[in-house]
């Protein structure tokens, strides 16, 4: 009879001991042989630095991430009872952590820089160097603060008599930074990042990255593809600017200009077109606050306010500012859609997709440890928190303007509260922190309007990473991998892979005054983008799907995400662009089609998951739903409809219906096997073979738009 075994029981005892920072030499020899010979106590191990992940998540946070709202003690800054030494084990709500899909994330998070933590201990043999000093270590001074009566704790101990070794005078502020008027409008400072030449002339800046990209290409020995055929490229650059294929007439009408200038041309012609605008507007919103229809109105409010945005090609530093610093309902001011979908939680999914999305930092995982290989600490991630604890969302009743159908309304309401604020370091030690920014601080008083404060830091951009950031993300964009893998996760620990380009990038972005319709002419024109997908043997080392940095001397493949997919199907039907749609009805019925692939996830960015690609789901959708049958029945006004009752051979009808899904011809071998195909239909039905033909080309259209290469941007 088997008996099931049991890790031994000090190993509970040398866990806490580690996450306390309490283990000698000798206990993390015995808990590294214990964890490494002992399957059971490896499982152990596993599940208890999974529970420390749950240190600021507790059952009142894991809620309805969008209607969750920061508490009293959030927006007040009040300090919660000290308790300097917990037990993982005695928190109730770890084991519902566990179970919430927000810790599937989190946690694995925490599992690397333990794991990490853990080697690097058993390397030193000392223990594991913990992110910020205890409170009674600080060297940080605090301003009075006066107790604060709350509903949520029993007793609330004052700041000086929790910490008494603490010496409560004001801090220094440094004043160099800038300071906003607490209602006063933003005030968009110019670019603060030393160019050591002035702006070039767009041709200048195309052939210094061409150049340093075709030196890159030599010093790997590589030799580029060819340029991409007029086809080719038409079709990529209507899907990277305006999410969706070229319309038949517009290929042939490209095929058959002779202007030496039609790619910049059209290019031109794309960025100022309102197809440009209403596709970058659905790209950022979903990046901005996802898909979820549970508050479609503050979403829909932030669209119109990133329309008009790009349509007025805005500066990027301008439109971030105003994501971020502001106030009010979504109706209000569409920008404040942003943070009302992502300041719950204390405001922690607020604090990690600013990093994440706005600066290509990936600080989510420091709120509870120091990062597991490069510098970022715990305290940078609560020191950019801090800037959103002033905030909070109130409800209010609203009326529609015809007096009809009131309604609540989430409102961006800000406090004048100042002071510290209060994190929990891995150790269960209260740390106090300031708001702080990339080494400026700001007069932490109640009176100065913080996220006003932060807007300008990072609108006067002083090191270039919210540049930096969205020009890394651009080139991904348009050319499937970014400088870095992850795109957003930039720094020291992950270099980029071409430094001069991306850098001449961002200082020329910086100086055009963040024109975004001018970084994307620049990245658009260059060599590498007019390059064919096709690999040769000259490049074929140059292979990032296989996991090596990407050298550009070819354009990756890139899979359509699902709005791309729903827009070109209607492109191929109707034979419009999608464009001479109204912005509303587009995104309506595109958000309806994309819905189905995505759900919503409570994770510390309230994200989402998406089920699109290589999955049943979709190939059924694409197989046998209505967006294809309805591209293959000939209604009129169809583009097969107008394919089908032209008087052209059937091999010309095979050709356009070819270019209209993939923007080219039928190869000599899918031209062979649709002919046999059309034969055997007409052979069958003697009695209309017209009709048994036209069947066959239904067909035809079918197998094109369901081709593997129908989903790609080749």
């Amino acid at each position: 009879m088997s008996t099931e075994r049991k890790p031994p029981r000090e190993l509970a005892t040398l866990l806490e001991r580690w996450c306390e920072d309490r283990l000698d030499a000798a206990d993390l020899t015995r808990l590294e042989q214990l964890v490494l010979t002992d399957d059971d106590a490896l499982h152990q191990y596993v599940a208890y630095v999974q529970l420390h992940g749950s240190l600021f998540w507790d059952a009142a946070l894991i809620g309805d991430p969008v209607s969750a709202e920061p508490s009293s003690s959030d927006v007040q800054n009040e300090p919660p009872p000290v308790i300097l030494t917990t037990s993982l084990r005695e928190r109730p709500t770890a084991a519902r952590f566990l179970r919430h899909p927000a810790a599937v994330v989190l946690s694995a998070c925490v599992l690397v820089g333990a794991a990490l933590g853990l080697w690097a201990t058993a390397q030193k043999g000392g223990p594991p160097d913990i992110a910020g000093a205890r409170v009674a270590d600080t060297d940080r001074s605090l301003p009075p603060a006066t107790p604060i009566e709350s509903p949520a704790v029993d007793v609330v101990r004052p700041v000086d008599e929790a910490f008494p070794q603490l010496t409560l005078d004001r801090p220094h502020v440094d004043r160099a930074s800038s300071t906003i008027e607490p209602l006063g409008p933003i005030d968009v400072e110019p670019p603060a990042v030393a160019i050591s030449d002035p702006p070039r002339e767009e041709e200048d800046v195309v052939a210094a990255i061409d150049r340093l990209l075709a030196e890159s290409w030599e010093a790997n020995g590589v030799t580029p593809s060819p340029v991409a055929s007029d086809a080719e490229w038409l079709r990529r650059v209507s899907l990277d600017l305006t999410g969706q294929i070229p319309t038949l007439d517009a290929l042939e009408h490209f095929e058959n200009n002779r202007d030496a200038n039609k790619r910049a041309n059209t290019i031109d012609e794309m960025l100022s077109g309102d197809e440009f605008a209403q596709y970058y507007t659905m790209v950022w919103a979903n990046q901005l606050v996802g898909r979820s229809q549970r508050t479609a109105h503050e979403r829909h409010a932030l669209q119109r306010f990133l329309l008009a945005q790009f349509r007025q090609n805005r500066p990027w530093n301008e439109t971030v500012s105003e994501l971020i610093a502001a106030e009010g309902s979504a109706e209000e001011n569409g920008a404040a859609g942003f943070l009302l979908a992502h300041l719950n939680n204390q405001a922690v999914p607020a604090t990690a997709i600013t990093a994440r999305l706005l600066l290509g930092r990936q600080l989510q995982c420091t709120q509870c440890h120091k990062h597991p290989w490069n510098e970022w600490s715990q305290e940078q991630f609560w020191t950019l928190n801090a800037f959103f604890k002033q905030t909070r969302i109130e409800r209010r009743d609203s009326i529609e303007s015809s007096g009809q159908n009131p309604r609540t309304e989430r409102v961006l309401v800000n406090t004048s509260v100042g002071g510290p604020t209060y994190y929990e370091d891995r150790r269960g030690v209260m740390q106090a922190t300031y708001p702080e920014f990339e080494d400026a601080t700001i007069d932490p008083g109640p009176e100065t309007n913080r996220r006003r404060e932060l807007a300008s830091l990072l609108a006067a951009g002083a090191d270039g990473q919210m540049a930096r950031s969205f020009v890394n993300r651009c080139w991904a964009r348009l050319f499937g991998y970014g400088f870095t893998n992850p795109v957003d996760d930039m720094g020291p620990h992950n270099p980029p892979s071409h430094p001069e380009v991306l850098e001449r990038l961002t200082q020329e972005f910086i100086a055009s005054g963040y024109d975004v319709h001018q970084l994307m002419r620049w990245v658009t024109s260059t060599r590498a983008y007019q390059l064919s997908s096709r690999m040769t043997e000259g490049n074929a080392v140059d292979d990032p799907a296989a996991g090596d940095p990407p050298l550009f001397s070819r354009m990756p493949v890139k899979t359509l995400t699902p709005g791309q997919v729903f827009d070109s199907l209607q492109v191929a039907t109707w034979g419009k662009s999608r464009g001479t749609y109204a912005f509303d009805e587009r995104r309506d019925q595109t958000e309806a089609w994309v819905g189905q692939f995505f759900e919503m996830l409570e994770n510390e960015e309230n994200g989402e998951t998406s089920t699109f690609g290589e999955s049943l789901t979709q190939a059924l959708v694409m197989m046998n739903g209505p967006l294809v049958a309805g591209a293959v029945n000939p209604e009129p006004g169809t583009v097969i409809a107008h394919i089908l009752s032209d008087r052209i051979s059937d091999d010309e009808r095979v050709r356009r219906l070819c270019r209209a899904a993939l923007a080219r011809n039928p190869t000599a071998e899918e031209l062979s096997r649709f002919r046999r195909v059309l034969g055997q239909a007409r052979a069958g039905r003697s009695d209309d073979p017209r009709a048994a033909v036209n069947d066959a080309l239904r067909d035809v259209y079918w197998a094109y738009l369901n081709s593997s290469e129908f989903v790609t941007n080749r």
